[in-house]
């Protein structure tokens, strides 16, 4: 899990390889990347959150992650 305060797009412009640095440490850990997620401005303000759209995906990733942990 990574944050970055910036917007996503500039995270994606300045840490371009971030996440495939983080896929290679997760290997070398022993843990495999179960999915990737990008949200936005979240935090641009106290009252700031998710759409609902990317809440029931982060949603549905957790669970996918639980069950995946259970096994």
């Amino acid at each position: 899990m990574t944050s970055f305060t910036p917007p996503a797009w500039i995270g994606r412009l300045i840490l371009s390889g971030a996440p495939k640095v983080l896929k290679v440490m997760a290997k070398i850990l022993g843990a495999k990347v179960e999915k990737c997620l990008y949200f936005g401005m979240v935090g641009e303000r106290p009252e700031a959150g998710l759409d609902e759209k990317s809440l029931r995906r982060a949603f549905k990733t957790g669970e996918e992650l639980a069950k995946n942990l259970a096994e």
